[in-house]
């Protein structure tokens, strides 16, 4: 593979790897980043994960951003999408661990524990995290499934067509 080549491939995977890391540690600080679990409370939901994880599913998105934005002025069509369709398929395994973990975790609802004063009208809410939760990880995943669908077309109709 010639320099030419590599050269914005790295540029990609470290451009992404970086604002992967910046965009967790703003958001949650970057102190957090260094312990080796994150306690996130979402409305009445408590979620622990690994740092690793969180920086890993955003270097996977922003992979997946830079790579068409790459591919939109890529002289090297063939080669990005082979890319795009790996990230795709590492993407698919990791949020396919995410919603196999949610779903046989024992955890298929939530319930609001109430202040001592609170009313009916108050203790109704229309938002569910863990639902929120696991919508999010569907919507990524049918992303990935239909970049991963197009990337192996697109290389099928470039490759047949050399």
């Amino acid at each position: 593979m010639p320099l030419k080549m590599v050269r914005p491939v790295l540029l990609w995977l470290l451009v992404s790897l970086v604002l992967a890391v910046l965009l967790a540690g703003i958001s949650l600080g970057f102190g957090l980043l260094l312990q080796p679990q994150l306690d996130i409370q979402l409305h009445n939901t408590y979620f622990v994960v690994q740092p690793l994880l969180l920086i890993g599913v955003l270097f996977l998105l922003l992979l997946l951003v830079f790579g068409f934005l790459m591919l939109l002025r890529s002289q090297y069509p063939l080669q990005t999408y082979l890319l795009l369709a790996a990230v795709s398929a590492l993407l698919i395994g990791i949020v396919t661990l995410l919603i196999s973990s949610l779903t046989t975790s024992g955890m298929v609802g939530w319930t609001v524990y109430p202040p001592l004063n609170a009313t009916d009208s108050q203790l109704t809410s229309s938002i569910n995290p863990y639902q929120l939760l696991l919508n999010g990880a569907y919507a990524v995943q049918l992303l990935a499934v239909t970049t991963l669908g197009y990337s192996c077309y697109r290389v099928g109709k470039l490759a047949a067509s050399h």
